[in-house]
């Protein structure tokens, strides 16, 4: 068994979350290997959501990537963006979650700004 010594966990989302797959003008672009096409894609990078994640990262969470794509591709996301040293474990997305709580109970906080959205702090 794996234990994660971390009180803050900050779990984030893949596509559409840390990159676009459609972007507009003026949004920065990666290529990132899609294990499944077995190809290169070209992905915009919603800068607002990368610059959280580094930020929770600098504030001592335990970051989790996940994406519904599977865990390479979420790997192959997080090298793209070089944030490697900022995620602490990449996974495929949870399927379903077990709990006698519904998630809206006690996880309150979503956090989401869109690629065309600056974020200043």
């Amino acid at each position: 068994m794996k234990v994660i010594k971390n009180e803050k966990i900050v779990p984030t989302d893949i596509d559409g979350t840390l990159v676009v797959h459609s972007p507009g003008p003026g949004i920065p672009c990666i290529e990132v290997y899609d294990p499944e096409a077995r190809c290169y894609v070209s992905l915009g990078i919603n800068l607002s959501m990368v610059k959280i994640l580094r930020e929770e990262k600098h504030r001592g969470a335990f970051v989790i990537a996940w994406s519904r794509g599977g865990y390479q591709w979420a790997k192959n996301v997080i090298n793209a963006l070089n944030l490697e040293n900022h995620v602490d474990l990449v996974m495929t997305k949870p399927l379903i979650y077990l709990d006698d709580t519904p998630v809206e109970k006690w996880l309150e906080t979503r956090i989401f700004l869109d690629e065309n959205t600056v974020y200043k702090r």
